[in-house]
Order: C-alpha cells, then sequence, then structure tokens
C-alpha cells in the first residue's frame, strides 16, 4: 500500500440535518416486510461534548444517538487510535502463544 493511502473509502455519514427547519420523510416497518406508516421528523439542536477533544458543539440532529465526535478529524483520530490497541493487543497474544509453545514440558521430548 503507497503511503497516505486510505485503507477504505469508507467516510463518517452526515448524520442529520445542519440547518434548522429541516425535515425527512421516515418509513417505519412493522413485523412484515412491507412500510407499516411513515411520519416526518424533525432535526433539532443538539449539544455534546466531544469525547476526544473535549469541545463543546451544538448541531442540528435528527432523534438518534448523541455524535461522540465534533468533525472527522476527531473522528479519524480516535480511529487510529482504536486499530493501534487493536493491533498491539493481537501482537500481545501471538507473542505470549509463542512463548507458552516453546516453553511447555512435552517440547522436550
Amino acid at each position: 500500500m503507497a503511503k497516505g493511502q486510505k485503507r477504505s473509502n469508507w467516510q463518517r455519514p452526515i448524520a442529520g440535518p445542519q440547518s434548522p427547519g429541516t425535515s425527512k420523510q421516515v418509513a417505519v416497518f412493522g413485523s412484515s416486510p412491507n412500510v407499516a406508516y411513515q411520519r416526518r421528523s424533525e432535526g433539532r439542536p443538539v449539544t455534546f461534548t466531544c469525547i476526544l477533544c473535549g469541545k463543546e458543539q451544538t448541531e442540528y440532529r435528527y432523534p438518534g444517538f448523541l455524535p461522540k465526535y465534533c468533525g472527522d478529524s476527531c473522528s479519524q483520530q480516535a480511529a487510529e487510535e482504536r486499530n493501534a490497541r487493536r493491533v498491539a493487543q493481537q501482537r500481545e497474544k501471538r507473542r505470549n502463544a509463542r512463548s507458552q509453545t516453546s516453553s511447555s514440558p512435552d517440547s522436550n521430548l
């Protein structure tokens, strides 16, 4: 892989409207695969604190989960940190597995 090239083309989705008064049509499904009914969902102001940089931000969002990150840069930095921790754990497991197999008492027979 070339230096500076992204590993995938995934980008953070836009979770909601960015201006007041925006709404969207939502299809609600029941127990069957057919649409049970539709309703209109309004955007509302949501204030949250970024868990990475601590910056408080207010955005208009549709109802749902609270955002964790203030923007793409914080989201990308958090993903890189998660990946680094995951890779370190995998390397540690591999190191422990190798040391256990080489020090087993049956290996000397």
